[in-house]
């Protein structure tokens, strides 16, 4: 719904909501970059200043440039946030032991500090020392074709 909102606005101002895969010219992106990094960069001001509802502002600002990017290529934002919810899912670990050796492989492998928490839905999940999710060892990275 909340995309509907977003591409019924660019109808109303003339902006294509494409519906198949499309790579525009040069200038498309390059207005869709510069409003993405416009965007953030308010975005992160906010955060920095703690207004609550700044940041609200700007999340919602910077939700609807990514959503008009997906417009401008084609590309079904729902189906590519599923994929990639998929693929984060899989970051959890199912049991302790795979718990173990994916914090092992994360300190001997990669060099990085971490450590597994025990979920309240019985799951595992391994985090850096700032508290960054990190991926098991049966981690699956979505296909490319997951998106398109």
């Amino acid at each position: 719904m909340i995309i509907e909102i977003v591409e019924n606005w660019r109808k109303v101002i003339g902006l294509p909501v494409l519906t198949e895969p499309n790579l525009p010219g040069k200038d498309r992106l390059a207005l869709c970059k510069r409003l993405i990094e416009e965007e953030t960069g308010e975005l992160f001001t906010e955060i920095d200043d703690g207004n609550l509802a700044a940041i609200a502002e700007e999340g919602a600002d910077v939700f609807v440039v990514l959503v008009q990017l997906f417009n401008e290529l084609g590309l079904d934002l729902q189906k590519a946030v599923k994929a990639k919810t998929k693929a984060n899912m899989s970051k959890v670990c199912a049991t302790k032991k795979i718990a173990e050796q994916s914090v092992k492989y994360w300190i001997e492998e990669k060099g990085i500090q971490c450590e597994y928490e025990q979920l309240p839905s019985e799951f595992y999940r391994i985090v850096d020392m700032g508290g960054k999710v990190l991926k098991s060892i049966t981690y699956q990275k979505a296909k490319p074709t997951d998106f398109i």
